[in-house]
């Protein structure tokens, strides 16, 4: 299989080189959708939500992948 993954240019040149990819972190998306499937009316839910938030940025992070290069959030990334 494979898969998609946007990086610019002077990145994209690095990660090449070195034969790694950036590990992202929960509270440095570049998504503006991600993570907005939770309802964050309640105050709670919201101030649980940032907190869970901050706690998973300080243990772990994801890197994500696309199945077709033209994905539209792919696609503008290089607006």
């Amino acid at each position: 299989m494979r898969v998609y993954k946007f990086i610019g240019l002077t990145h994209g040149l690095v990660a090449l080189r070195t034969r790694r990819l950036k590990v992202s972190t929960y509270d440095n998306l570049n998504d503006p959708f991600e993570m907005l499937a939770t309802d964050l009316c309640d105050f709670d839910v919201r101030v649980g939500f940032i907190a869970k938030k901050k706690q998973l940025d300080s243990i772990e992070g994801f890197i994500s992948f696309s199945k077709s290069w033209t994905n539209n959030l792919l696609l503008e990334s290089l607006r």
